[in-house]
C-alpha cells in the first residue's frame, strides 16, 4: 500500500488499509484492518479483523502461506494463491476481466504483413533484466528468432505514441513473450491476461498451472 487509507469491503462493510504497526486513531471504528505482513496492526476492539494482504509471490515469503498466517493470528489472508481466503487476481482489473469475455479482435492483416515483411513476429515489454529472463531473450535471438523489445531491458524498439498506442501496436505481433518475475502457482500478472486481450499468443515462463488454471482450453 502507497499508505494510510480508508476502503469499503462488499456489503459495506468499512476497511482501513494502513502499512504501519499503529493504525490512526480515526481507523479505531473500522470493521477489519488490512495491511502487508509484517506489519500486523493491533485490534482496537474484539470483534476488528486483521486482513493480511499482498501481491508477493508466497513462496518467496513463506508468511504469507494462508495456514501460517491463521496462526500467526491474521484473520483473513489475501495473496495470489487461490486457496488463499481472498484470492487477488494480480493486474486483472474490471475492465481488462470485461475485455476477455469478449472474443479478440486481432489484426490478421497487420500480423500478415509483418511476417511477408519479414518482421519481428514476437514482441517483449521487460523493464527489469533480473531472474535471468534477459538471458532467456537473448537465447531466442541466438537460435534466430528476431524479438521487438519495448521495455527498459534490451530495448531495441521504441513505442510510436501513448498506452493505446502501446496496445494497438502489440496487438499487430503474433506473439508476446510473458516473463513473470517469480515462477510460483498462481503467480499470474496483467501482461498474461492482456496478451489474451489483444489476440496474441502469449509465449509464458511463469506460474506452471497458468495454463490449466488461468486460461483453460
Amino acid at each position: 500500500f502507497s499508505g494510510d487509507k480508508r476502503g469499503w469491503a462488499e456489503g459495506g462493510a468499512d476497511v482501513w488499509l494502513h502499512r504501519h504497526a499503529a493504525p490512526q486513531s480515526h481507523a479505531s471504528g473500522a470493521a477489519a484492518l488490512a495491511a502487508h505482513a509484517p506489519f500486523r496492526p493491533r485490534r482496537r476492539c474484539a470483534t476488528q479483523l486483521l486482513a493480511l494482504a499482498s501481491e508477493q509471490p508466497v513462496a518467496r515469503y513463506p508468511f504469507l502461506d494462508a495456514p501460517q498466517a491463521h496462526n500467526a493470528a491474521w484473520d483473513i489472508v489475501s495473496t495470489h494463491e487461490l486457496t488463499s481466503d481472498v484470492p487477488l487476481l494480480l493486474g486483472l482489473t474490471p475492465a481488462l476481466a470485461g475485455r476477455l469475455r469478449e472474443p479478440p479482435a486481432p489484426s490478421l492483416a497487420a500480423k500478415r504483413a509483418r511476417r511477408e515483411r519479414g518482421d519481428a513476429v514476437m514482441a517483449v515489454v521487460l523493464h527489469d533484466c533480473g531472474g535471468g529472463r534477459a538471458d532467456l531473450v537473448r537465447q531466442l535471438v541466438r537460435y534466430g528468432v528476431t524479438v521487438d523489445s519495448y521495455g527498459k531491458c534490451l530495448h531495441n524498439k521504441d513505442f510510436p505514441g501513448g498506452g493505446d498506442v502501446h496496445e494497438r501496436t502489440l496487438a499487430r505481433y503474433k506473439f508476446l513473450l510473458v516473463l513473470e518475475p517469480f515462477a510460483a502457482e498462481d503467480y499470474v500478472s496483467e501482461s498474461f491476461y492482456r496478451a489474451l486481450a489483444l489476440g496474441v499468443v502469449p509465449v509464458y515462463l511463469g506460474a506452471p498451472n497458468a495454463a490449466q488454471r488461468f486460461a483453460p482450453g
